[in-house]
């Protein structure tokens, strides 16, 4: 497995920002400020696994990269200085995430990262880690085989309709099976199987190019090395075409698109090779030969308007001072006479030369016969799985067609019992109507009679009013009478009083 490539950031100044993980696990970036000189290089981190570099949702520069005790972290280039923070923790520490891969799609951050437990080293977890200002989803979307010397177990690609397409490599007993999923409406759609590659050495790599979904596929069978692209169309119509077959492995292969034109590029021992697409691959040729620079391939990002004619996640270059990429310009007609071929042949016995050339011809029909068998079985293999695929979405159809029917018939269910109990609700209704009626009726007579009995109590209340009155008016006269013949009785007491005193004087 290819672990923490190194990263090329060209910058609005067009500034060429490193960034790379060294030996001791340490995250360091240096800068190419003019030609050929770099600023001292400086640290970010220890203990880093892997890292991607990005633009956040403020179109300012971030890493995003893991380190050894499970731990994701980001950073962001604010003021010349880093400035970081953990955003995801694993509770198991034993957890490696590797294979970081960052995409940005309006105010949210898509992670995507193999999550690897050092204690089952046979699996690991393909994550989706999915992080906005409202909140965070994690989604586990398969669990597949590890798979050591594979550059990529994973690739993703952004669809025109903010839709993520992730394609990823799944071992089987006898093959490497292709699977595609989608990420639609804030959902994972089941994984289905592609095709399958038979044969070692397997590895794959993907491009959007013109809407379709190029794959990239390697492959060894038998001495030989194949390199195969496979094309989803956007209607899900697949096409495979052979791009080279060579007896030296390929290596450092990355697809770049250039000015509209894909171009597949590798190294095979110290020459590069390149092959263009327009609406048919064209025959490889030697770019570089004899390279003395070791090549590498670099993760790539630019934010410099000179470069938008490129698009690629990676690209091929020099590991120098100054660093060259590989980006071949696209002629109609490709000058083969470039290509240094040397034949050198051997003094043999004219038997021994005939029984070696026949023998050479008859591996040459046999190889031919097995590749055109592949062909045809990788033609059928797509064909079987479009078939499949119209299949599964004629099921999912009929499947969505009775889940409809169901649930239509469970709400004329559901409104049928409604109206049921409607009906008897109204029955009752009808008939608290008719009694509340009688109620009021007999309520309305009642109120009638209580105020007939009201009003006639309010004339007694009256009359006994006027006679409570002329009983005050006669009690009042009887009082002041009362007082009267007090007075009178006094008055004579006191005559009585003093006539007795006149008597006992005289």
């Amino acid at each position: 497995m290819t672990l923490c490539s190194p990263c090329l950031l060209y910058d609005g100044e067009d500034h060429i920002w490193k960034f790379y993980v060294n030996d001791n696990n340490d995250l360091l970036y240096n800068i190419m400020y003019s030609e050929d000189k770099w600023t001292k290089e400086k640290k970010i981190d220890n203990d880093v696994l892997d890292f991607e570099v990005c633009l956040d949702t403020d179109n300012k520069i971030c890493i995003i990269y893991s380190v050894k005790v499970g731990e994701l972290k980001y950073c962001v280039w604010e003021v010349n200085n880093w400035l970081g923070k953990t955003i995801y923790t694993f509770e198991n520490k034993d957890y490696d995430m590797l294979e970081l891969t960052v995409i940005t799609i309006h105010r949210s951050i898509n992670i995507f990262f193999i999550a690897k437990n050092n204690l089952n080293k046979l699996n690991c977890s393909l994550i989706h880690l999915c992080l906005n200002k409202e909140e965070s989803v994690f989604n586990t979307i398969d669990t597949i085989p590890f798979q050591k010397d594979i550059f990529s177990h994973y690739e993703v690609q952004t669809l025109d309709n903010d839709n993520l397409s992730l394609i990823f490599i799944k071992g089987e007993k006898n093959e490497s099976a292709i699977n595609v999923t989608e990420y639609k409406n804030n959902k994972w759609s089941i994984p289905k199987r592609l095709y399958g590659i038979i044969g070692s050495s397997v590895n794959f790599y993907t491009s959007l190019h013109l809407n379709n979904i190029n794959i990239m596929n390697m492959s060894k069978e038998g001495s030989l090395y194949l390199l195969e692209n496979v094309l989803i169309e956007s209607d899900g119509k697949m096409k495979s075409y052979k791009i080279h077959e060579t007896p030296d492995k390929p290596t450092n292969f990355c697809i770049v698109e250039i000015k509209g034109i894909l171009w597949a590029i590798w190294s095979e021992n110290k020459n590069i090779f390149v092959s263009s697409y327009k609406h048919k691959w064209s025959e490889p040729y030697k770019y570089y030969t004899d390279v003395t620079d070791e090549f590498l391939i670099y993760k790539y990002l630019s934010l410099i308007n000179k470069n938008n004619d490129i698009k690629c996640r990676y690209i091929l270059g020099t590991n120098s001072k100054e660093i060259k990429l590989v980006l071949p310009t696209y002629t109609k007609t490709v000058d083969l006479s470039t290509i240094n071929k040397t034949n050198k042949k051997e003094t043999l016995d004219p038997s021994i030369e005939t029984g070696k050339k026949n023998l050479k011809e008859e591996i040459m029909i046999l190889k031919k016969s097995n590749r055109d068998l592949k062909k045809e079985l990788i033609d059928l293999q797509i064909k079987y799985q479009q078939k499949l695929r119209v299949i599964e979405e004629s099921e999912d159809n009929f499947f969505r067609l009775t889940t409809a029917k169901k649930q239509a018939e469970e709400k004329l269910s559901i409104i049928a019992e409604i109206q049921k109990t409607s009906m008897k609700k109204l029955k009752v209704m009808e008939v608290e109507k008719i009694s509340s009626t009688v109620l009021l009726d007999n309520l309305t007579n009642k109120s009638q009679q209580l105020t007939n009995e009201y009003e006639g109590l309010k004339e007694q209340k009256i009359s006994k009013s006027n006679v409570i009155s002329d009983l005050k008016n006669k009690l009042q006269q009887l009082t002041n009478e009362k007082e009267a013949l007090r007075q009178d009785l006094d008055f004579e007491k006191s005559i009585g009083i003093v006539d007795r005193i006149f008597k006992k004087r005289s």
